[in-house]
């Protein structure tokens, strides 16, 4: 197509060569309503609507540092608070949600949610089903993903003979 907008990486491009071809800017076009609905880098995701629940503590640090310009404080319940977005679920916004930890939990779209219950599953299911005593510490995830820092402090628990060499291991 033509004159369609098109999205490139300035830090990827090798080798640029001037072409006879041109691009005519869409009049009215605005770059700010264009990646509105975007949180870092974007895919072909459809903007959506998407409900996050959050702990107290947690729902106090998205008012002070909103995840997105579309973020609405929408419900109270338990203490809870829910924020509502109108946004692309693109890599980048689902691994900010993943930094929250269990302090957030995604409420919809059911997409997303599905998202994040097979990925608890599947994070959990080495702990659950695995002798992480037999990995090899290059086996051992160190990320500051929670469940690989739970499984980390797990398996330096169980490789060690003494308190004092699990807190080396676990600072190593």
């Amino acid at each position: 197509h033509p004159n369609e907008i098109r999205v490139y990486a300035l830090d990827r491009v090798q080798d640029m060569r001037p072409t006879t071809e041109s691009f005519e800017y869409p009049k009215n076009f605005s770059a700010k309503l264009f990646f509105a609905p975007y949180y870092g880098v974007f895919g072909n995701q459809e903007p959506t609507k998407v409900i996050i629940e959050a702990t107290p503590q947690s729902a106090q640090f998205l008012r002070l540092l909103p995840l997105h310009e579309s973020q609405k404080e929408v419900k109270h319940f338990h203490g809870n608070t829910f924020f509502e977005y109108y946004i692309a679920p693109t890599l980048d916004f689902i691994q900010e949600l993943r930094t929250h930890g269990t302090d957030i939990r995604v409420r919809e779209p059911e997409t997303l949610v599905q998202i994040f219950r097979e990925e608890a599953q599947k994070a959990y299911e080495r702990l659950l089903k695995e002798d992480i005593s037999k990995y090899k510490i290059k086996d051992i995830k160190s990320s500051g993903y929670v469940v690989d820092t739970l499984e980390a402090a797990i398996w330096v628990l169980l490789k060690s003979e003494s308190y004092k060499e699990a807190i080396i291991g676990a600072i190593n």
